[in-house]
């Protein structure tokens, strides 16, 4: 786990630099991105997949796997959970999320791939877990990007959690489903680094 920088003080593209910045330390350190992952919850979710893209672009060996857990993925609030899920949830509201929104975007478009990763080319990003409750507001944002994941060719898993609250895995952690939650995403992880 790292620090990295946040909006409102820092905005875009601050806080994707550093994500980027800790990865290429701990390639010169010598370790094998085969045998890396990358897992982030929320916003830190978002930025996994923003990561991914990034090393994509700039031709940096890409880890074995990634899990993106709750993903905010679309800071244009355009996934229609953020209407059917509005009274089931209890930790984010459309409102919280136009203000963060504002103050990570700045000037960009709220659609602009840089800043919402659901957005663009999903093609050579390594296997992804999708962990997501059913109950959250961002629940399509994790259903449309393993689906965007898939389509451009790539290896997505999406599980989708009955009854379950924006990560619920540390917001809940007694929870026997948050317990099960993370040993799936250990599991899934053990499976890519074994190959």
């Amino acid at each position: 786990m790292f620090s990295y920088r946040k909006a409102p003080t820092h905005p875009f593209p601050a806080a994707i630099n550093d994500a980027l910045e800790v990865y290429q330390w701990v390639l010169r350190q010598g370790y094998n991105p085969n045998e890396v992952v990358f897992a982030g919850d929320s916003a830190g979710g978002g930025l996994t997949l923003s990561l991914l893209k990034r090393n994509r672009d700039l031709d940096l060996p890409q880890p074995a796997a990634a899990c993106c857990i709750s993903p905010w993925v679309d800071k244009t609030l355009s996934g229609k959970s953020m209407v059917t899920n509005k009274d089931n949830e209890f930790v984010l509201s459309e409102g919280k999320l136009k203000l963060f929104a504002d103050n990570y975007c700045g000037d960009l478009a709220r659609d602009n791939s840089k800043v919402s990763p659901l957005f663009g080319d999903f093609s050579n990003l390594p296997p992804t877990l999708f962990q997501v409750g059913a109950s959250e507001i961002l629940l399509q944002d994790s259903v449309r990007a393993a689906e965007k994941m898939r389509t451009d060719g790539g290896v997505a898993e999406l599980e989708v959690w009955d009854d379950m609250q924006h990560v619920w895995h540390y917001m809940y952690p007694l929870l026997k489903d948050a317990r099960l939650a993370v040993t799936k995403m250990c599991v899934f992880f053990e499976a890519q680094l074994s190959r």
